[in-house]
């Protein structure tokens, strides 16, 4: 019987979507292991040139996977339209346990933590706590976790879109936002305010249609 149920499993996973997710996997692997040639005042040698093409070709990782989250969305969870606020329900119970446990670990790591044990008052301590959950995200590479959240927060709106609209009007739609976001992006570069990393899931809306 296992059997049976585990060889349902693997013919009903999409193996093309498995491709993808493996590539964009080894691109990630790619740009973290060409950083440390790119970032600060590096010279522009021949390490500096190979880390920095390889980095271009491999950004196409964050894109890819929020495509595959699209393709999933918009084919396979019907129990979105059936009860949304079960789907939210799931969702957050999906990304606040990881996103909760590495901001208090990377809190620790990159010494906020022990600001506030420092603060001179509660009233400070309060302050820096505040300033940490809500102004910043604990570590960069945590952005991921607090994007994909805003995403899956629209999968219902956009459901129905798909369900009321033609072919052409869903491309236009996603390509719409994909222009959308890359002004959006393009704003959010010279803005400097501590709000925009929660609307940073915008920039991505665009390829979460298409």
């Amino acid at each position: 019987m296992n059997k049976k149920v585990e060889t349902h499993h693997l013919e009903s996973r999409n193996q093309g979507l498995d491709l993808l997710r493996i590539f964009a996997m080894i691109a990630v692997v790619v740009i973290h292991a060409a950083a440390p040639y790119i970032l600060g005042n590096k010279p522009l040698d021949g390490s500096y040139i190979t880390a920095i093409t390889f980095d271009s070709f491999a950004r196409f990782c964050v894109p890819v996977f929020v495509m595959i989250s699209g393709a999933l969305m918009f084919t396979v969870n019907e129990d979105i339209d059936r009860n949304p606020w079960q789907y939210y329900g799931k969702k957050v119970l999906r990304f606040l346990p990881p996103i909760m446990f590495w901001s208090v670990f990377y809190w620790i790591f990159s010494g906020r933590l022990g600001h506030v044990l420092q603060s001179p008052t509660i009233e400070a301590a309060f302050n820096e706590i505040k300033n940490i959950i809500v102004r910043e995200i604990p570590y960069y590479h945590m952005w991921y976790l607090f994007m994909m959240p805003g995403l899956f927060f629209m999968a219902p709106m956009f459901r129905f879109l798909k369900r009321n609209s033609t072919s052409e009007q869903w491309i236009a739609l996603g390509i719409g936002l994909l222009v959308f976001g890359m002004l959006h992006n393009a704003w959010r570069q010279q803005v400097s305010s501590w709000a925009w990393y929660y609307a940073e899931f915008v920039d991505f809306l665009g390829y979460l249609v298409l």
